[in-house]
This record gives structure tokens, sequence and C-alpha cells, in this order.
């Protein structure tokens, strides 16, 4: 980055009203004020990008008060300026393109004329078309104009999963299941809905659905939430670790008309989908076994 003798940043331009560093994305100018702002697939980054290319943390962007620094955190696919792939840090200067996966930031002193301004600091952060303002992401969602940087619309909601989770956190310990279910149950259908549809759903974001509709059924809001884990595990062909299948028994108990046919034809899929391996048979085995559970939970009920 070329400084002046002044220590300010260097200005590329004698017609720019001022030197304030700043992103360029689509016809929006980001103002970037000192800290250190995360890009990434995960909804605690500052900019989430939801697409298969972006790592959960990908890269952070060191705004300082005399130099910007863009750097790589060991993503997979890495980060590129002007069509170079960058390893370790880099030093912005005027005009450098910025990629991420498929999304493309300018990085500039001053802002261009008509440009949509916005504020970004490392307590804001972008999230498709939402902005979430403050340090506590999960409780502090604002409607914005702001395009939506995700390249899969479609899969853009199953990405604020996790913030859905800690929002529904506090109503779970107050035992306020109805309201719970109130606040996770569109996102946990989208999920499913994904999946049926043949789009990609990220790893993390099937878990945490899994993981929820249990969490809902042992809540008490009924054994449509326990049908609802199992079909996502079916949909996907994903085995059941011993772990998961804890999580599936302790469920049971408070799911006594769980859908004891659909847990036999996603264990018999299992079987059918790799005979030979000890992970798919194992898996299928539990599953047999927690469908056991639920016959004699529904006898003893």
């Amino acid at each position: 980055m070329g400084l002046s003798p002044s220590g300010r940043f260097a200005r590329r331009h004698s017609g720019e009203a001022n030197d304030a560093p700043s992103l360029r994305y689509a016809e929006h100018s980001i103002l970037l004020v000192p800290g250190t702002l995360l890009f990434g697939r995960s909804p605690i980054c500052n900019f989430c990008f939801d697409e298969p290319l972006v790592s959960r943390r990908h890269a952070e962007l060191e705004v300082k008060a005399h130099e910007v620094v863009f750097r790589d955190l060991q993503s997979v696919n890495g980060v590129y300026v002007n069509e170079q792939r960058v390893a370790g840090s880099y030093k912005l200067k005027h005009r450098d393109t910025l990629r991420i996966g498929r999304q493309e930031m300018v990085f500039e002193l001053g802002q261009p004329p008509n440009a949509r301004v916005i504020a970004l600091d490392a307590s804001t952060r972008t999230l498709g078309c939402m902005l979430i303002t403050g340090r506590s992401a999960a409780t502090a969602i604002t409607p914005t104009h702001f395009p939506a940087i995700s390249q899969a619309e479609h899969t853009r909601q199953t990405a604020v999963l996790e913030l859905v989770a800690r929002a529904a956190e506090p109503l779970f310990l107050a035992g306020k299941t109805t309201e719970a279910e109130a606040l996770l149950s569109g996102h946990l259908e989208r999920v499913l809905r994904e999946q049926r549809l043949g789009r990609t759903v990220d790893d993390d974001t099937f878990l945490s659905a899994v993981q929820l509709s249990l969490k809902l059924t042992v809540a008490g809001a009924g054994s449509k939430w326990f049908d609802h884990a199992v079909a996502l595990l079916s949909e996907k062909n994903s085995v059941c670790s011993e772990r998961l299948a804890s999580d599936f028994r302790e469920a049971i108990s408070a799911a006594p008309s769980a859908n004891r046919a659909a847990l036999h034809d996603y264990a018999h899929a299992l079987r059918e989908l790799k005979p030979t391996s000890l992970e798919h048979l194992a898996s299928a085995q539990r599953i047999e076994e927690i469908a056991s559970m639920a016959r004699v939970r529904s006898l003893n009920g």
C-alpha cells in the first residue's frame, strides 16, 4: 500500500473527495473502518458467502490506520487479488480486485460517484439480503437493500440456521417450546425441502437441522420432529453415528407415535447402498434398534 508522507492513504486520483478505504460490490460502496472483518460461509462472518467454494472462515480483511491487509485463512480454494492467487497476506492497493469463490469486490480509496454507501465495521455483518448489526448477531437482524451476496439464492436461508439456533437456545432453557418451534420450524422444513429438490445442503447445516429436530422432540414439540430428523437422514442417505443414535434414543421416549416404517426403510436403504460397508451396516443396526425402541414405547403408551 503506497502511503503519502503524512501517513494517510495515498490518493490515486486528484478528483476524489476523500481517501477513506472501501469495498465496491455491485453498485454499493462499503466503507471500512479500523478492525478485522471476516469472510466465509459461517454466519458468524462479517461477509457471509453461501456457496460451496467458500470455507467457513475463508479470509480476513485487517483495516489499519494506514493500510488494509487481505489475508487467506488457510482456505481450501484460496483467495485471489487481480486474478492471482495470494499466499498469506497482501497489502491492498487502489482498485485491486478481490475474489473469494465466485464473489468479486474492488478495493478503493474514496467512493465512486452515485454509489450507495454502507458503513461496515467489526460489529456489523452482511448475510445475503440481511444486514446483521451488533455484537449479538443472533438477536439483531435488520432488513436492508444490500444485494444478495449468495450465488445460490435457493440455499441462502439454510445459512442462517446457526444464527436462529442461537436465538432459540434461551427459549429452550426457559421451557418455551412453542416459541422455539415457531422460530425454527420454517428453517428446518426448508432444509428438508432443499434436499428433496436435489440442492446441496452443507454438512454443518444438515447435521444442525437433524439435531434441532430431535431437540424439539425431546422438548415436547411432538413426534413430527422425530420423523423430520429421520426424513433428513433418509434423503441424504447419511450414516447414523453412535453419537447421533444416542440423540435419537433420547428423543424416542418423547415420540410415542414415531413413524417406525420410515426408520426401517432408512435402515434398509443403508444396507442396500453399501452392503459391504461396516459403517453403513452398523448405522443400519442402530436405526433398527431405535425402531424397536419406538415399537416398545408405542405398546407401552
